[in-house]
């Protein structure tokens, strides 16, 4: 099992980073829904968000990290021959890549600027370089609202085109990140 990706699959490093990515993303998106819909302001609310916190800061550093990877070790090969697909795929991508890097910001500035603390999973807290700002929250708040709202639906077409390649394609694009053998040699 390779570190690095090859032409035909996906290495340790971007299948771990690809997942720990979605399963931070979805926690992430259930602890702020949960801590805004259904809970009260107080001690447990003030938790579920400071996980929500960390999360969002541990996303923006995978994303950081998976840049650098992509540049030490590009991606496997297109798998399709329709290109409207792989062009969408491209798309896709990029708008994940952008989103994961947009809402940590805005999530950043939003808390920064409602002049709370951020702390990373109660092992230190980031320095708030904002302060206290209602202008920048005006801001901060509904890009980040509207980023997770974005990215959500763009989830959606990523799982949806990686199970349309796996049942109705048949092919390897689901199996690379999933860590299965190939059916094309290396």
């Amino acid at each position: 099992m390779s570190l690095k990706n090859t032409p035909n699959s996906f290495g340790l490093v971007s299948r771990a980073n690809h997942w720990i990515s979605a399963f931070a993303f979805i926690l992430a998106l259930i602890t702020a829904f949960a801590a805004e819909e259904f809970m009260a302001k107080g001690e447990a609310r003030t938790a579920v968000f400071h996980l929500h916190f960390s999360l969002g800061i541990s996303l923006f550093l995978l994303m950081i990290l998976r840049v650098i990877w992509l540049k030490m070790s590009p991606n496997p090969e297109d798998i399709g021959e329709n290109r409207m697909e792989v062009v969408l795929s491209h798309i896709v991508k990029g708008f994940l890549y952008l989103s994961l890097i947009v809402m940590p910001i805005s999530g950043y500035m939003m808390v920064s600027a409602g002049g709370h603390d951020i702390p990373f999973f109660n092992l230190f807290t980031l320095p708030n370089l904002i302060g206290e700002n209602p202008d920048i929250k005006a801001i901060a708040k509904p890009l980040h609202v509207y980023s997770g709202f974005l990215i959500t639906f763009i989830l959606m077409m990523h799982i949806a085109g990686a199970l349309k390649h796996h049942f109705v394609y048949k092919d390897d694009v689901l199996n690379r990140m999933l860590g299965r053998s190939s059916s094309k040699p290396e």
